[in-house]
């Protein structure tokens, strides 16, 4: 993988933060309204937010034979040793970490002091839907501290020929992007009711 390949089918040289907002055509899915108060229903939001990510990112890519990973996470410009303990993390939740190659650190224009640079993992996964579920584990226990975790800033499931991207941000919500219509345009009318109210109306106005 070559971040080339990136700017090839999506025109970026890195996946920008806030998908929804940067593509052409996109959805924008809650992942659960279950509300968590002082700990109270934690688990069972994070539940939801699983089954509910898990569901919509296998129906999105049902029918993609060959699907690439892209891992990030901030750093200085030398990734060690905190990359290095992301990477070994990820076998704690039983995802082979040598899977991953290094594609190489940019440069970001926001003022991070000694994070100022995005790092950048791929590996490439097939037909693997139990390798692709210890991933959505992931990015849905994160941010909500459920152990086991790898600390990662982010984590896209990238189809290359489709030119669609599926991200699970966290436990509130995960976007599918693509920057043709057609390759998306089904989930509107399958997952309805589970897109986000707040942007609900630009998806209207592009799919309804």
């Amino acid at each position: 993988m070559k971040f080339q390949e990136i700017e090839a089918a999506f025109g970026v040289p890195e996946l920008p933060h806030g998908i929804f907002y940067e593509f052409p055509w996109g959805l924008r899915f809650n992942l659960s309204d279950i509300e968590t108060s002082s700990g109270t229903m934690h688990i069972e939001r994070f539940l939801d937010a699983l089954a509910r990510a898990k569901k919509i990112t296998h129906a999105c890519l049902q029918n993609s034979e060959k699907l690439t990973v892209l891992f990030s996470r901030y750093g200085p410009k030398e990734p060690v040793p905190a990359t290095n303990r992301a990477i070994s993390q990820l076998e704690d939740i039983g995802f082979d970490s040598s899977r991953l190659g290094y594609l190489g650190a940019v440069e970001q224009d926001e003022d991070f002091e000694d994070l100022r640079y995005r790092h950048w993992y791929s590996c490439r996964l097939g037909n693997e839907p139990a390798e692709l579920d210890k991933l959505i584990w992931n990015c849905a226990a994160q941010d909500m501290g459920v152990q086991p975790y790898a600390e990662w800033r982010d984590i896209y499931f990238v189809d290359l020929q489709k030119r669609m991207i599926v991200h699970v941000y966290d436990d509130r919500g995960m976007d599918v992007i693509a920057m043709d219509k057609e390759a998306i345009a089904p989930f509107y009318t399958k997952f309805n009711d589970l897109l986000l109210d707040y942007d609900r109306e630009k998806m209207k106005q592009q799919f309804g």
